[in-house]
């Protein structure tokens, strides 16, 4: 016996019959009477009157209606029990519903309205669904994209997002619907804020529902970002899906939810190791990014973040595009501070390919940013320095000593030398009490920056050839490259410095900028006087 069979009386008859001891007035009364509900309590006689029951359901679907939770409960109930029957009726019934909502009075409508609508919609589309499988692109334009798209609620994006997301696990071809999707998405018509971010809500439900309740997260995670690698590579709709996906992970980052997301990785790892256009790389490892940066390091099994690696450190040897290279070179860092930490192998992988990386000059502010980010390494100071100050004696050697009509984009790889070595030095060496400081030496090996040390040495006796910046950081960094043994290079430098600014001093007021110079030189000259 079917469950339809096997009930007593209609669900409608049930859902009229529940609502009737509420007050919610005149509509809700009229509409009792239109349908003479005490005559509806078998199958046979809903089915003779159903016609006329949706008829005056219609006529009762109005906005301004004080009884709409309601009507919406009675339209799910008769979907329910007429089943295939209910198909014929199905637009007319679903298309006023929806319309309530894309409208500017939905505004008025509280937490009844909003759940009762968009409950029923929910309900009428799975027991329709097959039905409605060959005609899934016609109910998205129709109703769910501008739902989903709705600019003046955000309300109404939320609960479409919420309530339609199991058609896309249910779809017979999630992927193709995936692209339709995101086709009309940025098709530039109406409100493409508003719909990129319901659409990314679509995702995240469909996805975590999925997740949540089986292992389907990764499957339905392929099927949305296959047709994204079939877009041209230049298009703007590829790099405007991209862009919607990586808010879906930034959706599954903050949810925190460990079992969806670890699902989501192995797919991307996944699909890293089984590529078979290199084009993809850049993106996926711009994906598993946000997982390391979000220090969800955690996810990655051992042998996933070894593949992540191998994955960086040939990007970095074979990109040509920065913005990739540096992708590459964060997703190396944060591979290298993620806990449990790589192993030795991987970290004298790092340091062969570093050494390599520093001969092209437009890359070297990626690098050293990157480098600055891993100075809490244990194999910081004993290694990767001794790679720095190789990178900065090869640099120095391709520049030519005539730096009074040397351009500005030669002088910027110095510059971006000066401020990485200011920045590490000043932090892990800092010189608060110059008076009562003990030198202490140095825990890395000078004998790889002598050539930048001579370097710093002829900015402070010749400050005029360099930009002004030049000097400034120089003499933070200056006193932190000798050895304790050494007589420091450039002290009589910095004690005519002083000598003068403090004559200059008496004639008239310093300014800020000089009289900051002053305290760093002073303080530099006294760190390194000879007890």
């Amino acid at each position: 016996m079917s469950k339809t069979a096997a009930r007593v009386r209609p669900t409608f008859f049930d859902s009229v019959e529940k609502w009737a001891d509420i007050d919610f007035g005149e509509d809700l009364r009229h509409f009792l009477e239109d349908i003479l509900y005490t005559e509806l309590v078998s199958y046979a006689q809903l089915i003779h009157h159903k016609n006329a029951i949706i008829h005056s359901l219609l006529s009762h679907l109005a906005d301004q209606s004080l009884s709409l939770p309601a009507f919406f409960d009675f339209c799910a109930a008769i979907a329910t029990d007429l089943r295939d029957d209910f198909q014929p009726h199905f637009w007319q019934i679903f298309d006023a519903i929806s319309n309530l909502f894309l409208t500017p009075k939905q505004e008025k409508f509280g937490e009844a309205e909003m759940q009762g609508g968009f409950r029923a919609m929910g309900q009428i589309i799975k027991l329709n669904l097959r039905f409605l499988f060959s005609q899934l692109k016609p109910l998205f334009c129709r109703s769910l994209l501008p739902l989903l798209g709705f600019s003046s609620d955000d309300r109404v994006r939320s609960f479409a997002a919420r309530t339609f997301s199991f058609i896309l696990s249910n779809s017979p071809l999630p992927h193709k619907l995936a692209k339709f999707l995101l086709a009309k998405c940025f098709s530039g018509h109406g409100h493409t804020h508003h719909l990129k971010e319901g659409l990314s809500l679509f995702f995240f439900n469909s996805v975590f529902d999925d997740g949540e309740h089986g292992d389907k997260a990764a499957e339905l995670i392929g099927a949305i970002i296959l047709p994204i690698f079939g877009m041209p590579s230049d298009s703007a709709l590829r790099r405007s899906s991209i862009s919607l996906m990586t808010d879906v992970f930034q959706k599954f980052i903050a949810c925190g939810n460990r079992s969806v997301s670890t699902q989501i990785i192995a797919k991307l790892i996944s699909r890293v190791e089984h590529v078979q256009n290199t084009n993809e790389l850049p993106t996926l490892s711009q994906w598993l990014l946000l997982w390391m940066r979000a220090k969800k390091s955690t996810l990655f099994s051992e042998d996933n973040k070894a593949k992540l690696f191998s994955l960086a450190v040939d990007g970095l040897q074979s990109s040509d595009c920065p913005e990739f290279f540096e992708q590459y070179l964060q997703l190396v860092s944060e591979l290298l501070l993620s806990h449990p930490p790589l192993s030795p192998l991987h970290q004298s992988t790092f340091l062969s390919v570093l050494a390599t990386l520093g001969n092209d000059l437009h890359r070297l502010h990626f690098l050293l940013r990157c480098l600055a980010q891993l100075h809490t390494l244990p194999f910081f100071f004993t290694d990767i320095m001794d790679v720095v100050g190789g990178l900065g004696s090869s640099l120095l050697s391709s520049i030519t000593s005539d730096f009074e009509n040397i351009t500005q984009e030669r002088l910027q790889p110095l510059r971006e030398l000066l401020i990485f070595y200011s920045q590490i030095l000043t932090e892990h060496f800092p010189i608060e009490e110059p008076l009562s400081a003990n030198r202490q030496e140095p825990s890395f090996r000078l004998q790889h920056h002598f050539s930048f040390r001579h370097f710093v040495v002829a900015v402070l006796h010749n400050p005029s050839v360099y930009p002004s910046d030049f000097f400034d950081l120089s003499l933070t960094i200056w006193p932190r490259l000798w050895f304790v043994t050494e007589k420091p290079e450039g002290l009589d430098a910095i004690n005519a410095f002083v000598m003068q600014t403090v004559r200059e001093g008496t004639k008239r007021t310093l300014s800020e900028k000089e009289t900051e110079r002053l305290w760093k030189a002073t303080c530099a000259a006294l760190t390194l006087q000879q007890k």
